[in-house]
C-alpha cells in the first residue's frame, strides 16, 4: 500500500489546494518533491489527524470505520454504493466549484480531507479500482474496535394458513432412483448420461412430482431435480459403470439403506454442503447462465447463506422476502467478493442480461429463495408455509434436523432407535402390499426388488406383486424361496395362501415354453438331405428334420452352413 507522500504525487495542484484548505494548511506552491513532502508531513502530524477525525460527521466516521475494519482497503464499487461517488473533476472545475467546502456525501467528505485515496489492486478478474488509506496515515488513526456481529434483523412472520412440512424428498427420491437402477437394465448413452426414457420413468415415480411445491412443480424444474438426485448418488459413491451399463455400488448403497432416517438425511445434507462441484446458482430455474469463462464459488455462497440462516430465531416463522432483504442489507456481496456485477453472464427467460447491482433481487435474491424452498426443504431442513394450498411458499421455519445441521456443535437429539422392519399387510385378492411409513429403506428396498410401487402416501407406501415384477426378480437371480422367506418374516407368517399358490405357479411355468427364431433348409430330393446329414462338416450344423426334404437350421449356424454349402457346390453363390 502506498505512503501518503507517494499518493499525493498523483494529485494535481487544484486538488492539493482543496485538501490543504479543508485541513487548515497552507497549500503547496508547486508540485516539487520538497513541497509534496512538506504537505505530507503536515497531514501526518498527530494533531492534524486528530482535528480531522474530530471534525467528521457521523456518516463520514462510519465510512472511514468501514475501510479501517477491512484493513484499510475496500473495493471502490462497494464503497461508492454505500457512501456515495467521488466525482471526477478537472483543474478548472475544482477551482471554480470548490467541492471541498460542501461535500455532498461521506465519500467526498473523506476525499477532500485527505483521509482516503483511490488506486487499483490486482484481482483474479484483473485490475480493479479500490479506495484505501495510506499505510503511514492509517498508523496515525485509532484501530477500529472489534464489534460483535449485529443481530440479524429479520422480523418474525405469523403462522401461515397452510404448512408444508418438509417432505425430505431428497431421501425418498434417491431411494426411488436406486430401486430403478437395481431392477432395470440401464445402458448409458455415448455421453455417459441416462437415456431419456429412463429419466422420464424415474421422474414419474419421484415424490416431488405429485406436489405443487418446488423443486419439481414444472417440467424444467423436474428435470433439474432429477439431475440433483443423480448427482447426489454419484457424489455418495452409490453408482458404478460396468461397460455401458449403470449399476449400483452395492456395499455403499447397503450401508446407507441400513442407517436410520436421521442418519440418511444427515449424510445427504453433508454431501450437499461440502460439494464444490454442484453450482446452486446454475440450478435456479429463473436464471439462464452462459459459459463464457466466468466463475463463481458455490461453496462461498452456500456457506454465507447458511451462516445467515444460523442467525435467525429458531422455532419461528420467517418471511422468505424479509430474509432475502436482510442479506441484501447486511452483506449484498455474499457471493461476489470483489463486488463484480458486470462479468457474470446471466440472463432471464426473455434473454435479457441480468447485470449490475440493480439486478441483485433477480440473481442473488433468486438464489437464496431457491436454496430455501428447493434444496433445504427437500433435505429436511426447513418447513414451508403459504397463504393457501396452491400458493408459492412465502414463509419458512427451521426444523429440528435443520438446527442440528446449522449448529453441529450442539445438535438436536436424534430419535432413540433405528427403524425396525414393520409388519406389512398383503391383500389376498390382488396381492397389493401396504408398507407402513416407518419401515426402513433397507426393508423397502428388499420388497421393491420383486414388487412394484403403486402409490406413495404420507403414512404408507403401496406395492403390488405382479407376474411381471416376479419375473423381474428372477432375472436378478432372486429365487422363489428367498421371496417367500422375506414375506414370511415381513408379514409375521401371514402370507395369503392364494399368493403362495400363484407364486409357485408362476415359478413352475417360467422357462417351460421357449420361443426362438429358426431357419428351414429344403432340398428337392430325399437323397440330397441324407447326403448332407452324413457330411462330416455340414451334418453337425443341421437341426431336427421336419420331413424327408426339410430340416431345421439353428439361426446361429446359418452363416457357417451357407458358406459350406457354397464351398461343396450344393448352393450357388
Amino acid at each position: 500500500m502506498k505512503t501518503l507522500k507517494e499518493t499525493l504525487v498523483d494529485h494535481n495542484l487544484a486538488l492539493l489546494e482543496g485538501i490543504a484548505e479543508k485541513r487548515g494548511l497552507s497549500p503547496p506552491k508547486n508540485h516539487s518533491r520538497e513541497a509534496i513532502r512538506a504537505m505530507a508531513d503536515a497531514l501526518l502530524s498527530p494533531a492534524s489527524v486528530a482535528i480531522a477525525l474530530a471534525d467528521l460527521s457521523a456518516a463520514e466516521r462510519a465510512a472511514l470505520t468501514a475501510i479501517l475494519t477491512v484493513g484499510g482497503k475496500m473495493n471502490a464499487r462497494d464503497f461508492f454504493r454505500t457512501y456515495g461517488d467521488i466525482r471526477t473533476m478537472g483543474t478548472s472545475r475544482l477551482l471554480r466549484e470548490k467541492p471541498w467546502l460542501s461535500p455532498p456525501n461521506p465519500a467526498e467528505g473523506l476525499w477532500y480531507r485527505g483521509l482516503i485515496f483511490s488506486g487499483f489492486q490486482h484481482t483474479v478478474n484483473g485490475p480493479e479500482e479500490c479506495i484505501f488509506i495510506p499505510a503511514d496515515l492509517q498508523a496515525q488513526m485509532p484501530a477500529p474496535q472489534a464489534a460483535a456481529l449485529p443481530p440479524f434483523q429479520v422480523d418474525l412472520a405469523s403462522q401461515p394458513a397452510v404448512i408444508h412440512q418438509s417432505n425430505a424428498a431428497a431421501r425418498e427420491d434417491l431411494f426411488t432412483l436406486l430401486v430403478y437402477l437395481q431392477t432395470r437394465l440401464v445402458r448409458l448413452t455415448s455421453q455417459n448420461s441416462l437415456p431419456p426414457k429412463d429419466r422420464v420413468a424415474v421422474q414419474q415415480q419421484f415424490s416431488c412430482c405429485s406436489t405443487n411445491l418446488p423443486p419439481a412443480d414444472q417440467p424444467a424444474e423436474a428435470s433439474a431435480w432429477f439431475d440433483f438426485v443423480l448427482h447426489l448418488a454419484r457424489r455418495m459413491d452409490f453408482l458404478r459403470k460396468q461397460g455401458q451399463r449403470l449399476k449400483l455400488n452395492s456395499p455403499a448403497v447397503k450401508t446407507w439403506l441400513q442407517k436410520t432416517e436421521w442418519e440418511q438425511l444427515q449424510q445427504l445434507q453433508h454431501t450437499w454442503r461440502t460439494d464444490s462441484t454442484w453450482n446452486d446458482l446454475w440450478q435456479v430455474p429463473s436464471l439462464f447462465p452462459k459459459e463464457t469463462g466466468w466463475e463463481n464459488s458455490p461453496m462461498r455462497a452456500r456457506a454465507k447463506i447458511l451462516h445467515y440462516l444460523s442467525r435467525i430465531p429458531l422455532n419461528e416463522w420467517i418471511a422468505i422476502s424479509a430474509f432475502v432483504q436482510a442479506v441484501k442489507t447486511t452483506d449484498p456481496n455474499f457471493q461476489r467478493p470483489a463486488g463484480d456485477y458486470q462479468s457474470w453472464y446471466l440472463y432471464n427467460a426473455q434473454g435479457e442480461p441480468l447485470m449490475g447491482f440493480e439486478q441483485w433481487d433477480a440473481v442473488e435474491g433468486a438464489l437464496i429463495r431457491h436454496i430455501i424452498t428447493a434444496t433445504l426443504f427437500t433435505l429436511g431442513l426447513v418447513d414451508l408455509g403459504a397463504s393457501y394450498a396452491t400458493a408459492p411458499p412465502a414463509v419458512f421455519k427451521i426444523t429440528s434436523l435443520g438446527q442440528a445441521f446449522l449448529f453441529p456443535e450442539s445438535p438436536a437429539a436424534p430419535p432413540d432407535s433405528a427403524p425396525q422392519p414393520q409388519t406389512i399387510r398383503i391383500h389376498p385378492s390382488d396381492f397389493s402390499i401396504q408398507v407402513p411409513a416407518g419401515a426402513g429403506l433397507y426393508h423397502r428396498f428388499q420388497l421393491a426388488r420383486f414388487a412394484g410401487m403403486v402409490n406413495r402416501e404420507p403414512k404408507r407406501c403401496l406395492y403390488q406383486i405382479t407376474r411381471q415384477s416376479f419375473l423381474g426378480a428372477l432375472e436378478q437371480s432372486i429365487t422363489l424361496e428367498q421371496i417367500l422367506a422375506f414375506l414370511n418374516r415381513a408379514t409375521s407368517s401371514h402370507i395369503p395362501l392364494p399368493l403362495v399358490d400363484t407364486l409357485h405357479n408362476w415359478n413352475r411355468r417360467t422357462g417351460s415354453v421357449k420361443l426362438e427364431k429358426i431357419l428351414v433348409l429344403r432340398v428337392n430330393h430325399p437323397e440330397i438331405l441324407r447326403e448332407l446329414t452324413r457330411h462330416p462338416q455340414i451334418g453337425p450344423l443341421l437341426g431336427a428334420p421336419l420331413d424327408d426334404t426339410a430340416v431345421v437350421i439353428p439361426e446361429k449356424n446359418a452363416a457357417r452352413l451357407k458358406s459350406l454349402l457354397v464351398k461343396f457346390n450344393f448352393l450357388d453363390t
